[in-house]
């Protein structure tokens, strides 16, 4: 969309920036109501995306946003379950599916807010920058024990095989992030020491 000004209207930035953010669960979510074999709630829709993406934290309220938006889109369907909607696929929704699965995978930019912190930070900000670390390797290390908490699932199936290759990238990133976050605070503990 654009202004009549020849301008890019906030909706329809606001609009790029919500599927962006969103764009990771567009197939997670299609996959999971072409596998229902009835229609579900947005809530309950969310508790099977954080079974298969144990990592992610998915709200009920970005789910439910996508599920408005795959409907406005036709490629799903919904009706009333007393007061809550209920969702279903459709003739299309595996065709979407398809065309999520063809897209290319691109690297999001990293914009966690601790880099944010640390890189305008001053020598004072240091025991809070200390703190925010330690907080952040808990938090890394609290997601990295419910991701394995679960171990391995017997191969043999291909929902196994995904299971684990998902998992197994989660732990890798976890994994990576504690130890940066140490080696940030060795470094900062060694640069107050210098001084």
């Amino acid at each position: 969309m654009t202004s009549s000004n020849g301008g890019v209207t906030s909706s329809a930035v606001s609009e790029a920036r919500r599927r962006s953010g969103t764009a990771p669960l567009r197939g997670p979510l299609l996959n999971l109501l072409l596998q229902q074999q009835q229609a579900n709630h947005a809530y309950k829709l969310t508790g099977l995306l954080n079974q298969s993406l144990p990592t992610w934290h998915v709200a009920r309220w970005t789910v439910a946003e996508l599920l408005d938006g795959f409907e406005a889109e036709g490629i799903v369907a919904s009706s009333s379950d007393g007061p809550r909607k209920v969702y279903f696929a459709t003739a299309t929704t595996a065709r979407a599916l398809d065309e999520w699965m063809r897209k290319a995978v691109s690297q999001p930019p990293i914009r966690e807010e601790l880099h944010a912190m640390i890189a305008c930070s001053s020598r004072r900000h240091a025991p809070l920058l200390l703190s925010a670390l330690d907080a952040y390797q808990k938090e890394c290390s609290e997601m990295l024990s419910r991701s394995t908490a679960g171990g391995e699932t017997n191969a043999g199936s291909w929902r196994s095989l995904t299971t684990n290759l998902v998992r197994a990238a989660a732990d890798d990133q976890l994994n990576t992030k504690i130890a940066w976050a140490k080696a940030a605070q060795d470094r900062i503990r060694a640069q107050i020491a210098h001084r």
